[in-house]
């Protein structure tokens, strides 16, 4: 009788501890850059752009990143064909949030001159139960060029920086759907 008992005790316990692992769920987002516009470059000849992506994650010391890679960029004319191009990706755990920041640089030659700030854009992403949830806004920089978020709803930022306006949409999603903790193929 008693080791029925304690058998009926342990099941019940194991139900309970694969349970709660089953809902912990952590995500894999990605951040894209889905259409950059050139109103007006900053540069007679036009511009050579691209991002610096700076990740700010509690649980890690801050990265920085670039796309294109250095020595690469896109040049004004470049930017119509410029659709899609993940700028972040990374796994966020349950309960955790991420901060990115994304800036536009325009691309100088040192020493002569260095790159131009057009304007930067952020997204704290957080994981609450398995839920991708997104907050866009405007980073608070000092020496921030002028941005504007027509919509605060819509990841679509207008960039002034060095003379310049440019028209920036973003989006942040899930890549591939949530896997139950402990459970790795």
């Amino acid at each position: 009788m008693l080791s029925i008992k304690l058998s009926r005790l342990l099941c019940s316990m194991l139900l309970v501890v694969v349970s709660f692992g089953v809902y912990a769920k952590d995500l894999k987002v990605s951040v894209k850059l889905l259409q950059i516009q050139g109103v007006k470059p900053s540069e007679k000849m036009g511009d050579e752009l691209y991002f610096s992506i700076t990740e700010y994650s509690s649980n890690s010391t801050p990265m920085l990143s670039r796309v294109p890679m250095f020595p690469i960029h896109w040049t004004s004319k470049e930017l119509p064909k410029v659709k899609n191009v993940v700028l972040w990706s990374g796994e966020i755990k349950e309960g955790d949030s991420v901060l990115v920041i994304l800036s536009l640089l325009e691309q100088d030659l040192p020493p002569w001159n260095s790159d131009d700030h057009i304007g930067s854009a952020q997204v704290k992403l957080a994981n609450k139960n398995g839920k991708l949830i997104s907050q866009w806004g405007q980073p608070s920089f000092k020496d921030q060029p002028k941005v504007k978020q027509p919509d605060s709803s819509v990841p679509k930022f207008m960039m002034y920086g060095e003379n310049s306006e440019y028209a920036v949409v973003f989006k942040a999603d899930v890549i591939t759907a949530p896997k139950a903790a402990g459970k790795k193929k």
